[in-house]
């Protein structure tokens, strides 16, 4: 019988009787030298007997293999301690590290760094080439990045394609070279999949652990603020956390918005306010108005889009956003009078042109709400139409088949590809408010919107420019041979229950105050 850490052999009864406390009857676990199947792991328990005078008359000894459920007791620890994919330590395990280097640096005064590493560009590699490859991806960087760290670092990943670094007593200045090496062995790997190559670039956040951090949720929360700041400058950054820093105040007021955000979607806490947009070139055309959303809090106005759609972007609940708006706008819609052949718009953000359900969803909605697709426009910004073309050109695609129009908004404030645009079935284009509001007073905003224009109409779709805050603006536009005018020159934006189409047939800018 062996001890089962030292390795040393248990040789005489007393030190077993040590090991169980001179109890009786009483067990402890030891290794086995089998001379066969080796060392096995045994739970030996040991029990006094007596001979029928009641004298002690000897012990009873048992040993039981125990070897599988050691085996699967470690797999077990294992498997709930580590990544399944690349091997390295899991999220549970790294914030039980982090919550003993936050202890360490509280109580001893010791300084610990944390880098939160995400990956740019990996989605690529996944949607063209799919899961396997951006497993093996994955597999492959996790041995690289291991191979930049000390021997008591820990890597862990900690979901998708982001990745933890604890550097344990490590100054700051020496975090960051760690970090901007990390950096660079992502930027010098290749993937070659099937005679493609892939760069990759990654983003990392550097955050100290000190005795000023106050809990494990702050410290996780300044990582991801980091992180998000790193690529905000571009992706492939490293950034070390500030708490003075202007980027992470802001990213750390979108994280104020979270909570609000959500009970307003449980509580129904939104609005819709609507805003006409005038045909200005031709009387004839339909008018259209466009649906914009607000945010209702206790004892305070109203919150315009511009507070909370970044939280909203940043945390994926743009999607939810967006269908809330369309059900309730074709309610709203469902109950206005036939004879209006008005269009009305509603946006969609990027993240509902990446769901694959959106198309069905906004289907069924319309049907349900017994409103004409050939009143339906949609709202696109150029970026995220850019950034999803494949997803964009899908959803577009079917809508239009059903008899939905689209337009593309706050052209010339992106990347402006002609090369995509010239491939989207639009209806109109939108020209950023950036280059109308003083194209009487600029020569070169005024040069920019005639050429938006000519691009529009030789495409063959209608123009819509926004900001529109004066008479002589919209005179101006109209001889340029824009379409049409938005801005609160035209009508301001008003609650839906503010709004009646009938009030003045045949003149819709009394929709504004």
């Amino acid at each position: 019988l062996l001890d089962e850490d030292s390795g040393l052999a248990v040789e005489h009864l007393h030190e077993l009787l040590e090991r169980i406390d001179g109890e009786e009857p009483g067990s402890t676990d030891l290794l086995l030298e089998h001379p066969r199947a080796g060392r096995l792991a045994v739970h030996v328990s040991l029990t006094q007997y007596t001979d029928p005078f009641g004298n002690a008359a000897g012990f009873v000894l048992v040993l039981r293999d125990v070897s599988t459920e050691r085996s699967l007791t470690r797999e077990l620890t294992y498997q709930a301690t580590h990544d399944a994919l690349t091997g390295l330590y899991n999220r549970y395990a790294f914030e039980n590290e982090l919550a003993a280097a936050l202890h360490s640096a509280q109580e001893h005064g010791r300084r610990h760094m944390l880098c939160y590493l995400d990956l740019d560009q990996f989605k690529l590699i996944n949607d063209t080439c799919g899961h396997i490859a951006g497993d093996q991806v994955l597999k492959q960087l996790a041995g690289i990045l291991q191979g930049q760290l000390r021997e008591h670092d820990v890597l862990a990943r900690l979901g998708g394609d982001e990745f933890g670094i604890l550097l344990p007593n490590c100054p700051v200045e020496r975090a960051r070279e760690v970090a901007e090496r990390l950096r660079e062995a992502v930027r010098q790997y290749r993937f070659r999949w099937q005679g493609k190559l892939f760069d990759l670039r990654a983003s990392i956040g550097v955050v100290p652990i000190t005795a000023d951090t106050e809990s494990l949720t702050d410290l996780l929360a300044a990582a991801d603020i980091a992180c998000y700041a790193a690529k905000e400058r571009g992706r492939d950054n490293v950034y070390l956390f500030s708490p003075e820093d202007r980027v992470l105040r802001e990213r750390h007021g979108q994280m104020q918005w979270l909570p609000v955000i959500q009970t307003a979607l449980h509580e129904d806490r939104f609005s819709l306010h609507l805003q006409p947009i005038e045909p200005i070139l031709d009387k004839r055309l339909p008018w259209l108005h466009e649906f914009l959303v607000r945010l209702r809090q206790d004892g305070e106005h109203d919150s315009l889009p511009g507070s909370f759609i970044p939280a909203a972007e940043r945390y994926d609940l743009m999607k939810e956003i967006d269908r809330w708006v369309i059900d309730h706008a074709l309610a709203w819609i469902a109950r206005q009078p036939d004879h209006h052949t008005d269009l009305f718009s509603i946006n969609l953000s990027g993240q509902s042109l990446g769901d694959r359900d959106m198309a069905d969803f906004i289907i069924d909605r319309a049907q349900q709400h017994g409103v004409a697709f050939v009143r339906l426009c949609f709202e696109i910004t150029e970026t995220a139409a850019i950034t999803n073309f494949n997803e964009a050109m899908t959803l577009i695609l079917r809508l239009r088949q059903a008899g939905c129009h689209f337009a593309l908004d706050d052209f010339g404030s992106g990347l402006s590809s002609f090369a995509y645009l010239k491939q989207m079935p639009l209806d109109f284009i939108k020209i950023d408010g950036q280059f109308v509001r003083d194209i009487a007073s600029d020569r070169m905003d005024a040069t920019i919107v005639r050429a938006i224009q000519d691009i529009a109409h030789t495409l063959g779709v209608r123009s819509i420019a926004e900001f529109v805050e004066n008479e002589t603006t919209r005179q101006q536009l109209a001889a340029m041979g824009i379409d049409y005018a938005q801005g609160w020159h035209i009508g301001r934006p008003r609650p839906l229950e503010d709004i009646d189409l009938d009030d003045t047939p045949g003149d819709h800018r009394n929709i504004g105050p």
